[in-house]
């Protein structure tokens, strides 16, 4: 018996990138979540993620700029942030 045999559970579910979806990715990435480009490819977000970084494919400055992108603008998540040190009254 071969103790180092790949067993089916084993085997890598590695999946190449076809032109195609290299094109969709780049044309998509820029603009929308992540999240969504994975989707639509049906590829892993670590995936993506590392595939438009090895692509140098970044997001566009109109998405950092909005909501989806998740940055803090100086208002929202305000009301849950650390809050500077108030006087306690004792």
């Amino acid at each position: 018996m071969n103790l180092n045999a790949q067993q089916p559970s084993d085997v890598s579910r590695r999946r190449f990138w076809t032109t195609r979806e290299v094109a969709l990715l780049e044309r998509l990435y820029p603009d929308l979540a992540t999240v969504d480009v994975a989707a639509r490819l049906d590829r892993a977000l670590s995936a993506v993620h590392y595939k438009a970084k090895a692509l140098g494919v970044k997001k566009s400055q109109a998405f950092l700029a909005g909501p989806l992108s998740g940055r803090l603008d100086g208002v929202r998540g305000q009301a849950t942030r650390f809050q500077k040190h108030k006087e306690v009254a004792q």
